[in-house]
């Protein structure tokens, strides 16, 4: 056990009825190019998504790990127009700010700042539950402009000149520590 009496339910609720558990929905293509594809229902139905990203580890043996990552599970949910939860490292939300996106979400967002790994997960699930909760379908035309405004916003010239300026900035910097 964790000694976390929410963290410990799921563990057991997995050992006791999901751990045999093999679900079906799709083929699985295992061609990069599938990867990207934004317009899978799994996106394209939904007003919301979690994106359980590949890196969520922040810390590790005493070392902070530079981050937030982004790999195509957050990119894809800007692209198909959805509102995203970040399952990963902290910051996400500020991050995604700075590149010109709106994450003023009416959820609690207190665990995108939640430093150490398993606290920020444990913490996530507050959020979990609003987006479970009834609460959520009092909010649907709020979260629909903001996808909307992140999905116009992606395709953007302005997002291309934030990156671009991003990038540049980012190479000076490491010229100049060369």
């Amino acid at each position: 056990t964790t000694g976390r009496p929410r963290l410990d339910d799921l563990v057991e609720y997995y050992q006791h009825n999901m751990k045999e558990l093999t679900l079906s929905i799709d083929t699985f293509d295992d061609n990069p190019y599938s990867h990207t594809n934004f317009t899978h229902a799994a996106y394209a139905n939904s007003l919301i998504n979690l994106t359980n990203e590949t890196f969520v580890q922040n810390q590790k043996f005493s070392t902070v790990n530079p981050g937030p990552y982004f790999s195509e599970k957050t990119w894809k949910c800007l692209l198909a127009g959805t509102s995203l939860v970040p399952v990963g490292q902290p910051g996400t939300y500020k991050h995604l700010n700075e590149f010109g996106f709106d994450t003023n979400y009416p959820w609690p967002k207190d665990f995108d700042s939640v430093i150490g790994d398993v606290d920020r997960f444990e913490s996530l699930f507050k959020t979990i539950d609003w987006v479970l909760g009834d609460q959520c379908l009092d909010h649907v035309d709020k979260l629909q402009e903001i996808n909307l405004n992140n999905y116009e916003h992606i395709r953007s010239t302005l997002f291309l000149e934030l990156i671009k300026q991003k990038n540049y900035d980012s190479l000076v910097d490491f010229l100049k520590s060369y």
